[in-house]
């Protein structure tokens, strides 16, 4: 008789459990996430790409239709530690609107990703970002449906978020809190207008990354390890100091008398090393920073050189001031420092080429942009535009230089153009705009200013004129109540000037300094008037410009 047959017994290999919370790459591997910021570990020490984070629970961090605001008390895709219905609202705002038009045209994951990653989990970020959500919907005006609360203002709460921010920040941070909140800081101050607190927030946060990027005896941490952890050099260089170099850029050339930082080690002498193309426009974007970061110090180095010749007892024994006449009144440049601007000039040429050949190749390579990635395209030829003006009138720092680049001046006016429309049927042309860092406002403000063109300096003004925004520390009405000092001074008892050179060099203005008060609509301007010789002492002067 044959024994039964038996049947193996097959074990099946027990199911992962189900993650429900972490990064969204550890959900799909169906590990256990640290939550480590900005990445969680799982992914990095894999050589993996962190996702992101989801929102906690089951509730997931998804774009919001921009009729959310329609509610007076919008409720927030996700759960968060919002006290209040005017918390939430903020941080609504900021995260369905502030967040996409902070970093202007130009693409930003810092905004759109790692800011709302790091508010998640930090309440000093939080806070901070609902009183800039605060801040911008005061500055845009009133949303349809908005809930009016008695006697407290956006402004009045901004104030109190922001106060909330720095009391959890007197805690032990992460450095990445501590800078991602400066930067927050930097934003807020200028958007109110208060540069002059902005700029000491810059100045904190400059001075923190250099101590982290410097390993060096002489850059000693700013921060005690006590307090603070230090962030890994990866994120440092990847995340921030694009950023940082860009706000340095910005507070230099808005307040001439302000001098560059060295934000990298070797950020101001070394070459930058440019690629033959570009992985994405905010690549191309960080790139462009770098090396306009890079020529302005280089033309710091030639002006102090020359005006070390000029002031220096034992240079001057070898040359004395050279003559000028009316018909000539540019000082001759001593011949030591001459060759070194022609040096800088045909450097500084040959890698804004390259520059430009790697962006051409990318939008080569990527025919099928959509309008955004257009729209950001434009601004870095805009951008580019400028720099090449800039670039080499500053190295001679007279104004005169300015006129063999009305072409250039006319390129950055039709293109600024075609950006504005283009953003202007996507928006209410008279909702103002604003976006941290600086877009068409500068470039605008150098055509209506330093371009002498009639025709074309007006058409600069007129769209500062006629597009209300602000970026950063430049704002579009002040601008152009400055443009309109400026052209009717320089063109004062000329009659109608028909071209550039019918504007003298004892005529032509070079503004100095600004020193603005938004609320009461006014600004102080220090200028001079005339040719900037070395040789003698500047004629400053001081207007009160009021719109």
């Amino acid at each position: 008789m044959k024994s039964p047959r038996t049947v193996p017994v097959v074990k099946r290999r027990a199911r992962a459990p189900k993650v429900k919370t972490g990064c969204w790459t550890c959900k799909k591997r169906r590990v256990k996430c640290d939550e480590g910021f900005p990445a969680c570990l799982k992914c990095t020490k894999t050589g993996r790409k962190c996702d992101g984070y989801e929102g906690r629970g089951k509730d997931v961090l998804v774009p919001l239709d921009r009729n959310v605001f329609l509610d007076p008390i919008a409720r927030l895709p996700f759960s968060f530690p919002c006290s209040d219905d005017q918390e939430r609202r903020a941080y609504q705002y900021f995260f369905t609107k502030t967040a996409s038009e902070i970093a202007g045209f130009l693409p930003s994951d810092f905004w759109n990703k790692l800011i709302l990653q790091a508010s998640h989990n930090d309440p000093t970020i939080f806070h901070a970002v609902v009183a800039l959500g605060s801040a911008h919907e005061n500055y845009g005006g009133e949303s349809p449906g908005h809930l009016r609360r008695g006697g407290v203002t956006r402004q009045q709460f901004a104030l109190q978020q922001s106060n909330k921010a720095i009391g959890y920040l007197r805690a032990p941070q992460s450095g990445e809190s501590v800078l991602l909140s400066c930067i927050l800081f930097i934003c807020l101050e200028t958007f109110q207008g208060n540069h002059e607190a902005a700029l000491i927030h810059l100045e904190s946060g400059l001075k923190i990354l250099a101590s982290w990027l410097h390993d060096d005896d002489e850059h000693q941490p700013v921060l005690s390890s006590d307090c603070v952890s230090r962030p890994t050099r990866q994120f440092l260089e990847e995340e921030l100091v694009p950023l940082f170099t860009r706000l340095d850029i910005q507070a230099t050339t808005y307040l001439t008398s302000r001098s560059l930082r060295e934000v990298n080690p070797c950020s101001s002498t070394a070459e930058p090393n440019m690629p033959t193309r570009f992985t994405s426009l905010s690549d191309a974007n960080t790139h462009l920073a770098d090396l306009v970061h890079w020529m302005l110090y280089c033309n710091n180095g030639a002006h102090n050189m020359m005006y070390w010749m000029v002031n220096n007892p034992m240079a001057q024994s070898n040359f004395g001031p050279p003559p000028s006449s009316p018909d000539d009144p540019i000082p001759k440049i001593p011949g030591v420092v001459l060759k070194k601007i022609l040096k800088i000039e045909t450097q500084h040429s040959r890698i804004l080429q390259q520059w430009l050949d790697a962006l051409n190749l990318y939008l080569k390579e990527n025919p099928n942009l959509d309008t955004k990635d257009i729209r950001g395209a434009l601004m870095l030829k805009i951008l580019y535009t400028s720099t090449t003006i800039i670039k080499a009138a500053s190295l001679y720092n007279h104004d005169l230089e300015y006129d063999k680049y009305i072409p250039e001046f006319e390129r950055v006016i039709t293109l600024a153009e075609s950006l504005i429309k283009s953003q202007s049927t996507a928006r209410n042309k008279n909702t103002p705009f604003y976006s941290f860092e600086m877009n068409i406002l500068p470039p605008l403000h150098y055509c209506s200013t330093r371009c002498r063109d009639p025709k074309l300096r007006r058409r600069a003004l007129e769209l500062l004129e006629d597009s209300p925004r602000r970026e950063g520390m430049w704002d579009s009405a002040m601008l152009a109540a400055i443009a309109r000092y400026v052209i009717a001074e320089e063109e004062a008892g000329l009659g109608e000037v028909s071209c550039a050179r019918e504007i003298p060099a004892s005529a032509r203005i070079c503004i100095l300094n600004k020193v603005p008060v938004l609320e009461d609509k006014e600004c102080v301007i220090k200028y001079c008037k005339g040719v900037r010789n070395p040789y003698t002492k500047l004629d400053i002067r001081e207007a009160l410009i009021t719109w």
